[in-house]
């Protein structure tokens, strides 16, 4: 025989497991938190933007988005890319994040060739490093994903981190392979039937997945 409680109102400081000792859900006094009871693979909190300065409330915090609002040029040194950095720190119970960041790219020359690089903490994610070739697409989207696993031990050529309780930036850079192989960023080189350029702007995102 099973019993039903009817009520309207249920207040609690936390939600346990039925044996009292995996707290699935905690309230911090300010917003509620997943615990350890959360199921594995879940996505615990997930949000993206267009890089226009909104400030983004989640679980984990207020993140402000950069703003990009124009072309960005790219010279033969390393320079981060406008948009793309951020400085996230996960919600309790994340294995895994996935940074996202998509952005339009075009040519200052007939072929534009470029180098981008990511790095988190400071340091360079070296198994990321992508070359884009303007032969095979004088502009185009582009979408650069990476997943940062968390546990173990730091590694940098994966962005593999031991343990992420404080923010660390990600970003990324990009420069140009010479200065006959110039591109740019955040921008077309042709609309509809013209060759009128047009601003695009890039989109972030980040998911934390238990």
């Amino acid at each position: 025989m099973s019993s039903v409680i009817k009520s309207t109102t249920l207040q609690t400081n936390s939600l346990k497991d039925k044996t009292g000792t995996r707290t699935l859900a905690s309230d911090s006094g300010s917003a509620w938190s997943w615990g350890s009871g959360i199921p594995k693979g879940s996505v615990i909190e997930q949000f993206a933007s267009p890089c226009d300065g909104s400030s983004i409330t989640v679980q984990s915090g207020t993140y402000t988005i950069q703003t990009v609002s124009g072309v960005q040029s790219m010279t033969e040194a390393f320079e981060p890319i406008t948009g793309s950095s951020i400085t996230y720190t996960p919600p309790t119970g994340t294995a895994r994040v996935i940074y996202e960041f998509t952005f339009q790219h075009s040519y200052a020359d007939a072929r534009p060739m470029y180098s981008i690089k990511y790095s988190i903490g400071g340091t360079e994610v070296t198994n990321a490093r992508r070359f884009i070739d303007g032969e095979t697409s004088l502009q185009g989207f582009v979408t650069f994903r990476w997943v940062h696993n968390i546990g173990g031990s730091d590694t940098s050529a994966t962005g593999r981190v031991a343990t992420w309780t404080s923010g660390k930036v990600m970003k990324l850079e990009a420069r140009e392979y010479n200065a006959d192989q110039e591109g740019q960023l955040h921008t077309t080189e042709h609309w509809e039937s013209g060759s009128t350029n047009q601003f695009s702007q890039p989109v972030i995102g980040i998911t934390a997945i238990a």
